[in-house]
């Protein structure tokens, strides 16, 4: 009857909570020690707050004619979220925008990435000139998908 109360303690240290976060806690350091000697990690600065860079890791995806998609891996204290750009390589002038976040990845940030261009525009209200980094697909399109 020992080995069967035994059986049981160990299966309640397994599947419970605890277990799950110290999964994803090795995961973290794991992709830390990735960060230090990856070929694919590098350095990252969000536009919006322009002066921290932060050390991610960028992975190829999809590349079309048309544009350029990676995957973006950054820890989740940078405060990376869907919609913010970012300069990649480090003071290469090179745009990127965050397009969809792998809501299962619980470690880190993990998202979609698509190159950026700049567009320059005037406001019609006040006819100040202004410029925004954008995804825009090649003349292919017909019609305008958001996301």
């Amino acid at each position: 009857m020992e080995t069967v109360e035994l059986l049981k303690s160990r299966y309640r240290a397994m599947n419970n909570d605890r277990q799950h976060d110290k999964m994803v806690l090795d995961k973290l350091k794991t992709f830390h020690r990735v960060l230090l000697y990856s070929y694919q990690a590098g350095w990252i600065k969000k536009d919006a707050d322009g002066a921290k860079w932060v050390r991610a890791l960028i992975n190829p995806d999809r590349v079309k004619f048309d544009y350029d998609e990676k995957i973006v891996s950054v820890d989740h204290r940078a405060g990376f979220k869907c919609g913010d750009t970012f300069e990649w390589p480090k003071d290469s002038g090179t745009h990127w925008i965050i397009l969809k976040q792998e809501m299962t990845e619980l470690a880190y940030f993990r998202a979609n990435i698509r190159r950026c261009l700049e567009i320059t525009a005037v406001d019609p209200e006040t006819g100040e000139q202004f410029s925004q980094w954008c995804a825009i697909r090649g003349p292919v399109e017909t019609k305008i998908n958001t996301i």
